[in-house]
């Protein structure tokens, strides 16, 4: 069994605990105390993490930007390139998260936009198209899109914000499951940018 969780500051009260919170997936039906459990197990002190490092963690953030790319042809925007020290900051962020078993946006102050993802595949689980996609999960919420800043909606505006130029991802985990974060500069989703930031996707895709 597989719980995701994507993460974009709206704020949530489940099973007696405050979390932020943007979407719960559940591959297949569940019994509630089931899905009770793996949330508790989460939000919950977790075992020491591993993170994927060193050139092994290179690749995957070149396949994570290939992902970013993409979905950012689709709407006729730049690419991205991989930037190392944003994919450093988002291991360090990765490993903190793991650690302290919870989910939490850093203190980008302005200096880097912020996705977190998160599912129950013990860690640190290399993502996938066939098992889990972060960055599919992100820009899914274009359906749910329809202009300007939403709580539902900002890990897509995010994805393809035109002017961001670089990105960096970093994934950590341990038994309890696996934590993505990706961070980008410059940092998108700005009030009174998005007609400009996050265009229509083209009707042909190319």
């Amino acid at each position: 069994m597989e719980f995701r969780l994507c993460f974009y500051c709206s704020l949530l009260v489940f099973l007696n605990i405050i979390i932020f919170v943007h979407s719960f997936e559940i591959p297949f039906h569940a019994e509630f105390t089931r899905m009770k459990d793996a949330l508790e197990n989460i939000f919950t002190p977790s075992s020491p993490s591993n993170c994927i490092e060193g050139e092994q963690a290179v690749k995957l953030n070149n396949w994570l930007v290939r992902e970013h790319n993409e979905y950012r042809k689709r709407h006729g925007i730049p690419p991205l390139e991989p930037d190392t020290n944003l994919m450093n900051g988002s291991i360090e962020w990765s490993k903190k998260l793991t650690s302290k078993g919870r989910m939490k946006h850093s203190s980008a102050n302005g200096h880097y936009g912020e996705n977190l993802f998160w599912t129950s595949r013990p860690g640190p689980s290399i993502p996938h198209q066939s098992t889990y996609d972060p960055v599919k999960s992100w820009y899914d919420e274009i359906q749910m899109y329809r202009g300007g800043f939403s709580k539902d909606t900002g890990h897509y505006t995010q994805v393809v914000w035109k002017n961001s130029r670089r990105v960096g991802c970093g994934i950590c985990g341990n038994s309890r499951g696996t934590f993505v974060t990706c961070r980008y500069f410059p940092p998108g989703n700005y009030e009174g940018q998005f007609a400009e930031n996050v265009p229509p996707p083209r009707s042909n895709h190319g």
